[in-house]
């Protein structure tokens, strides 16, 4: 397996490179851009997330993690 010392180093250097291709992603987006697509895609993302989440307690709650 991956040594404990490497293992640490890859996980922050990941988080670490995650943060930045989203903050790229968000960077890139206008806000105008945002407002113009209008309140549907924004309602759809809204719903998805909620989903995501209630999804991942309800799995959490089933391991016995919650």
């Amino acid at each position: 397996m991956i040594p404990v010392g490497l293992g640490l180093i890859l996980k922050s250097t990941s988080k670490f490179l995650m943060i930045m291709a989203l903050g790229a992603i968000g960077l890139k987006t206008g806000l105008k851009e945002v407002r113009n697509s209008g309140f549907a895609p924004m309602l759809h993302g809204f719903i998805i997330s909620a989903i995501v989440a209630i999804v991942s307690l309800g799995v959490r709650f089933l391991l016995g993690q919650i």
